[in-house]
């Protein structure tokens, strides 16, 4: 239902593997990121996540929100619209950003649509 659907989905594990490294890590969250959609047509460009790998040691993601555990961005980084970061270093980390960038999602009028994030697409050799 639309209802449903506003809410977001929960995925499930089908096997016992967990993510444990920097890159998978990024693959899982950048997968998240890529599970919204609008269903409006987008009239601007609106900043919402933008993440970087630091010597695969750590991902820093900048977000267009703010909240519980997120860090205030410098001045200049929130004037290009990413208002606070979080820094991802394991597991507990990671599923604190998925958070973040679901609650930034939605604030932003997107939905989660998990058809559209493909685990097997991501190919990129810099993860």
């Amino acid at each position: 239902t639309d209802e449903e659907r506003a809410k977001g989905f929960v995925f499930t594990a089908r096997a016992d593997r967990v993510a444990e490294t920097v890159a998978e890590f990024y693959n899982v969250i950048r997968k998240e990121v890529s599970s919204f959609v609008s269903e409006k047509p987008v009239e601007k460009d609106t900043p919402l996540v933008k993440m970087f790998k630091v010597k695969n040691k750590v991902i820093a993601i900048y977000l267009n929100h703010t909240g519980d555990g997120l860090v205030p961005s410098e001045e200049d980084i929130a004037a290009k619209g990413y208002l606070s970061y979080i820094v991802v270093r394991n597991a507990d980390d990671c599923k604190k950003a998925v958070k973040a960038i679901d609650e930034t999602m939605k604030a932003h009028g997107l939905v989660k649509v998990p058809r559209e994030a493909n685990f097997e697409d991501a190919t990129d050799a810099k993860g």
